[in-house]
């Protein structure tokens, strides 16, 4: 999240100075890929820790809790967006998450991720 939010912070500035933005759609492999490189070592790292830790039935029942969480989490992050939305768009000012991603600040929004992934993993 903290290569998104610079990226986004530096394309966000070059568009606001009225400069034509040339930056490349390459600019989004690294977030990405640190992103997917992320999910997949916790998931594997997981799943291999149950079944080598815990008996094979309880391997079974943590691996099925295992894949709630992640449906809930989709669920909690689809649900953060919403909120983001409706408290940035409150007294007629602009949402972060803007159509428009120039008028937006979807920067905020990256770095209201971070904080929340620091919150909830104290």
């Amino acid at each position: 999240m903290i290569v998104s939010a610079i990226v986004e912070t530096v394309r966000r500035d070059l568009a606001n100075k009225n400069m034509a933005v040339e930056m490349s759609a390459l600019w989004l492999i690294p977030q990405y890929a640190l992103l997917g490189l992320a999910e997949a070592f916790n998931a594997i790292g997981q799943m291999e820790f149950y079944y080598s830790e815990l008996s094979k039935s309880m391997s079974s029942v943590a691996i099925a809790m295992f894949m709630v969480s992640m449906a809930i989490s989709g669920l909690v992050g689809s649900l953060l967006i919403n909120v983001v939305d409706s408290v940035t768009t409150k007294g007629g000012n602009i949402s972060w998450l803007s159509s428009d991603i120039n008028e937006g600040h979807v920067d905020y929004y990256y770095w209201c991720e971070i904080e929340e992934g620091y919150f909830f993993s104290v």
